[in-house]
């Protein structure tokens, strides 16, 4: 573990002083931007880690099939590449855009609460694990695979218990259906 030699956070020293001596399922848990591939040790890149919050707690739902999980991480991605740059530029500022991503309406990291769900679940474990290789997936993969081009909203009305509300900012868009994506789980618009 003394060969730990990778980015965990702004605050580098802190976190190698305090896993220097801890081994890697402790790590797995306590830190979510550290995961275990292949049996080594690695830090996830910025832009993943953002983007797999989102997904996480926007779409981590186990009867939701990746392909929605997948969908969810190509709207973050289509606005990141939006070239007005409305919801920033990079993953963490368009996630973290107030009032965008619901887990995020306060501009909350919900770091805290991520690593207890990790910690407490190991069905959530492996939902964080699955929304890693999502994340690296969408933000690796060539514009030309985008299934969403266009596409900076959705809605979940699964989401709420009771009847489905609507948001003012749907009134004036068209719904866009995907195909193999139930759409009382997710809503695409234009």
């Amino acid at each position: 573990m003394s060969e730990l030699r990778f980015m965990l956070s702004k605050d580098k020293q802190k976190y190698y002083d305090r896993l220097s001596g801890a081994d890697k399922e402790s790590l797995e848990k306590e830190y979510p931007r550290v995961s275990l591939e292949n049996g080594a040790l690695v830090s996830i890149p910025e832009d993943e880690y953002w983007l797999a919050k989102m997904i996480f707690w926007e779409a981590r739902d186990a009867k939701l099939d990746d392909k929605a999980r997948e969908a969810v991480g190509w709207v973050a991605r289509n606005r990141r590449e939006n070239p007005f740059g409305k919801w920033g530029t990079t993953y963490q500022d368009v996630v973290t855009d107030p009032g965008q991503f619901s887990p995020y309406l306060a501009r909350d990291t919900n770091d805290s609460l991520l690593i207890k769900e990790i910690q407490k679940n190991p069905t959530e474990k492996k939902a964080w694990d699955n929304c890693i290789r999502i994340a690296k997936d969408v933000v690796n993969a060539p514009e030309s695979s985008n299934p969403l081009p266009d596409i900076f909203y959705f809605h979940s009305p699964n989401a709420y218990n009771g009847p489905v509300r609507y948001q003012s900012w749907m009134l004036d868009m068209d719904i866009v259906r995907v195909e193999g994506i139930d759409p009382c789980d997710f809503e695409f618009f234009r």
